[in-house]
């Protein structure tokens, strides 16, 4: 054949010999097939090239083969190539839990039950085939960061391993240049053999405490979380049908049914000017009291009850008084919600806890410097009712409420002669 001899491919299926795709995706092969009905190529038909030869706009569209290797595509954006950063805002998806805002700082000990993570993802134009993702998961709150770390199943019926032992690719994880550990990675497999081309495949992946560290990394309570990550596609190396665009995408969503295992404490602040105190108890002058109390009033809709301690401190933040400092006095008690079947509450419970804050002038004069009060709420679940012993589950629009602060006291007044 001379120089500028031209066939045109447009809209032809290719057959090709023994194609090969390598860890990055790219696709070789031989031509050993039947291009069009008017053309048969084979390896020994002696058909040369000159230099000039060249394929304008070659491009393709779908592969189906029987043996591919293994290849890799990106699930988050990898900006400079080489490692990827979880630390870089351009290599990382985020999402943030609004609802453990602020938490970190006001609650101690708090344990969540039956808490998992679902993964949902997306794949497109992929079939015969399986995927394994590889991803770094941070989670960070105010003061700390965790990882949720993939380990093997120990529900030996579901065998969903999440451990990574070895990643695919030559690409690490990384934070500000230091290597993360696999044991800090997760992966998760999702099958495609029963996916069709065109069509879009979602697939829900649940991580639980049988095959990760979820509980740990929920219970940090973290207020971000940031995902980077890669895909290994076809890992066993055979059956494989693509289409182009190749698409493959990976969110995530905390399910947390908010099941508290054990007590935990909630710490708030009230500014609270108790300066009035030095004239209201000084003797010489013609109003003054010799006893006080603080009233409460709550109404409160959780499933969960709280013995409660009061601290008064001054504007330096130093404690002056303690009240039930052991949380054992039961008049200082928030009733909780009555329960239903699930652990919901059912009713909300509303009352009145009183602290006496003296009995003399001289108690009361003490506790002039008063700039502030802190509660502390040793939350439980005991005595909730409803006629059932469910684990208590919070729901995002429950709420304790202390509708009313109140300052009594016993005035006397005196009056001359």
């Amino acid at each position: 054949m001379g120089d500028g001899f031209r066939i045109d491919l447009k809209g032809a299926r290719i057959y090709p010999d023994k194609p090969n795709i390598d860890e990055n995706g790219t696709v070789t092969f031989k031509i050993g097939g039947q291009v069009n009905p008017d053309l048969t190529v084979k390896d020994d038909d002696k058909i040369s090239f000159g230099a000039s030869t060249s394929f304008d706009n070659f491009e393709i569209r779908e592969i189906d083969v029987d043996e591919a290797k293994p290849f890799t595509v990106a699930v988050t954006p990898n900006e400079n190539g080489g490692d990827i950063n979880v630390a870089n805002d351009n290599e990382v998806r985020t999402a943030v839990f609004d609802g453990f805002e602020g938490i970190t700082d006001r609650v101690d000990g708090l344990k969540l039950a039956d808490v998992s993570l679902t993964f949902q993802v997306e794949t497109a134009n992929l079939a015969s085939t399986d995927a394994q993702v590889y991803a770094a998961i941070q989670g960070t709150n105010e003061t700390n960061q965790i990882y949720l770390r993939g380990t093997e199943d120990q529900n030996m019926s579901r065998g969903a391993d999440r451990n990574v032992s070895s990643l695919p690719f030559s690409d690490a994880f990384t934070e500000n240049g230091s290597r993360l550990p696999n044991d800090s990675l997760i992966k998760l497999g999702v099958g495609l053999g029963g996916a069709s081309l065109g069509e879009t495949e979602r697939t829900s992946l649940v991580v639980d405490g049988d095959n990760s560290n979820v509980a740990d990394f929920v219970n940090a309570l973290p207020t971000e979380v940031r995902l980077a990550g890669q895909a290994e596609i076809n890992t066993d190396g055979g059956d494989l049908r693509v289409r182009k665009p190749i698409a493959l995408d990976a969110n995530f969503s905390l399910d947390v049914p908010l099941r508290i295992r054990d007590r935990f404490v909630v710490r708030d602040t009230i500014d609270a000017d108790l300066s009035d105190l030095n004239d209201l108890t000084d003797p010489e002058e013609d109003a003054n009291i010799s006893t006080a109390e603080l009233q409460f009033s709550y109404t409160n809709g959780l499933p969960l009850g709280a013995d409660v301690k009061m601290v008064i401190v001054d504007a330096a933040g130093s404690v002056i008084e303690t009240f039930n400092g052991d949380f054992d006095n039961d008049n200082f008690r928030i009733e909780p919600a009555a329960k239903d079947e699930d652990g919901a509450a059912a009713a909300p419970s509303s009352g009145t806890f009183v602290f006496t804050l003296g009995s003399t002038q001289e108690d009361l004069r003490a506790l002039a410097d008063g700039d502030k009060i802190r509660l502390a709420l040793n939350m439980d679940q005991a005595g909730s009712g409803g006629g059932t012993a469910a684990v208590a589950r919070l729901r995002a629009d429950d709420q304790l409420t202390l509708n009313r602060v109140r300052l009594e006291a016993d005035a006397s007044i005196q009056t001359g002669n």
